[in-house]
């Protein structure tokens, strides 16, 4: 299970600088670029977030057949090598990733989970299930569902990825029973509530990061188990000198809000870059 809460819908994905000694390809890792809220979704301001093409909103009428599968099926996100993550998941996901921000007008806290262009480690590409038992970020679980803002009623709406493999007439768990939303839905409902308010706490400690100017371009370079050495650059990190000689009444208030631990995790995540490294060697 997922102790803590799940994570923002965010919106437009580009790539970042990155290179690759001995690698044919630019490495990239994806990052928001948008003029609005990066927490935010909005039906009317394409392209759609990451993962999703082809959206609309779940109907009791049309969908009354509608189930979703139990044995979960990451395809989908194979070919992304950094997911986006809010402040809850940073403990859970230090252990097992690079956390870095993704540069835009308010940078995202991403997992890096591939070293190479359109290759996310972490799936297995036989059955589509995560590897290695490592944390799975909430924006993945989270998929095909996302919560959208109606332009006109400003009512969020329960949306999904249509034509996906997660949901069939032959799945096991139904969307809805008797004309009402099921309990698998409405816990989806209450899935995609928690990732808005976590947005925007999010939001909160990147704009207090980048307030003190503690956000510094970061590079990095790993060595394969074949000598080949990887290297990339264009995300951003903590700026650890910075940080130490913040004054003691903004640490004393970031305790409070317990963001020192959020800090701490992300220095500690720096030393995940080596087991991707281990992982991409035998991949």
């Amino acid at each position: 299970g997922y102790g803590g809460k799940p994570i923002p819908p965010l919106a437009l994905f580009t790539g970042l600088r990155s290179t690759a000694a001995c690698l044919p390809s630019r490495l990239h890792l994806p990052f928001l670029n948008c003029g609005r809220s990066p927490m935010a979704d909005t039906p009317a301001a394409p392209p759609l977030p990451l993962f999703y093409k082809k959206i609309r909103a779940l109907d009791r009428a049309q969908d009354a057949n509608l189930k979703a599968h139990q044995v979960p099926n990451f395809r989908f996100s194979a070919t992304s090598n950094a997911i986006p993550l809010v402040t809850d998941e940073f403990p859970y996901a230090a252990g097992d990733y690079p956390i870095v921000f993704a540069p835009g007008p308010v940078p995202v806290p991403v997992a890096v989970v591939g070293l190479e262009l359109d290759k996310n480690l972490m799936i297995d590409r036989t059955t589509n299930l995560w590897l290695n038992r490592s944390y799975i970020p909430a924006y993945v679980r989270r998929f095909p569902f996302i919560l959208v803002e109606d332009p006109e009623s400003k009512q969020l709406v329960l949306c999904f990825e249509e034509n996906v493999p997660q949901l069939s007439e032959k799945g096991e768990l139904p969307l809805f029973a008797d004309g009402e939303p099921a309990d698998f839905t409405k816990r989806t409902l209450d899935f995609c509530m928690a990732l808005r308010q976590q947005g925007e706490v999010t939001e909160a400690f990147v704009r207090a990061l980048q307030e003190k100017q503690l956000l510094q371009p970061g590079d990095v370079a790993v060595t394969l188990a074949d000598g080949r050495k990887i290297s990339m650059d264009g995300f951003l990190t903590i700026d650890r000198q910075r940080f130490m000689a913040l004054p003691s009444g903004v640490v004393a208030d970031w305790h409070r809000r317990e963001w020192l631990d959020l800090i701490h995790a992300h220095f500690q995540s720096a030393l995940r870059w080596q087991k991707l490294a281990e992982i991409a060697s035998v991949a």
